[in-house]
């Protein structure tokens, strides 16, 4: 699953994360294995910052969710 970030809205960012999480535990369901791969479009001005912001929520979520129902 691959998600463009093309500015630094933390909302957007948000959303994207959810949605990349969503679509994994639906492939989880099916018995496959997720790659989730969002990336920061080259030309975003601000390209540190949402990096930094999809990091810390991705670590965040990743946590959350395989505490929740997640097994490897």
């Amino acid at each position: 699953m691959r998600s463009v970030i093309k500015q630094a809205s933390e909302a957007g960012i948000k959303d994207i994360v959810n949605q990349q999480f969503e679509l994994a535990a639906q492939i989880i369901a099916a018995e496959l294995l997720p790659i989730v791969e969002p990336e920061v479009d080259i030309h975003c001005p601000e390209k540190p910052r949402p990096k930094r912001y999809s990091r810390r929520l991705f670590l965040r979520s990743s946590t959350n969710y395989q505490q929740a129902s997640w097994s490897c």
